[in-house]
């Protein structure tokens, strides 16, 4: 793991081989470019990850926002969880998965990419794109759950 000019309390990851496990209890958690299968686990802060292509990412967070910014998944596992934070998922809306998104106490599950619903109610959507593929799981107790299209590709 890489530590650049960041508080000793956060770690960040740019491409690496193999599979990356990542436990923090205080601090920034970040990740660039990686395709590698990813878990990630942090007591408390932000989890940010961009330009990930792997097709198994999982991470968990007790307090803290959890983003993953992912290109085209079609295949594999995307498991998200916080117990306190909001969570943010963009994807390529090139992509095929379906998507369980869960607010257990207090938040919304936004989505701004045409999927096909199979089932929505107060914080809770389950739906498909493009059929169905990646298996993807959202859940958090208090905070939004915004899923959405990469950057360049929409609005947040």
């Amino acid at each position: 793991m890489a530590r650049n000019s960041r508080p000793p309390s956060s770690s960040t990851c740019r491409r690496r081989s193999g599979r990356i496990n990542v436990r923090a209890n205080l601090g920034e958690v970040t990740a660039q470019g990686l395709s590698n299968d990813l878990s990630v686990e942090a007591n408390t802060g932000k989890v940010e990850m961009s330009g990930i292509t792997s097709s198994n990412v999982r991470v968990r967070a007790n307090t803290g926002e959890v983003r993953l910014e992912m290109g085209t998944v079609t295949q594999g596992a995307v498991h998200l969880a916080s117990h306190v934070g909001a969570i943010r998922l963009r994807l390529s809306p090139a992509s095929a998965f379906e998507v369980r998104a869960v607010v257990d106490q207090m938040g919304k599950v936004h989505a701004d990419l045409p999927l096909q619903i199979v089932e929505e109610g107060a914080g809770f959507l389950h739906g498909k794109l493009n059929g169905g593929g990646a298996d993807i799981r959202l859940k958090t107790n208090i905070g939004e759950i915004h899923i959405g299209p990469s950057e360049g590709k929409g609005h947040e």
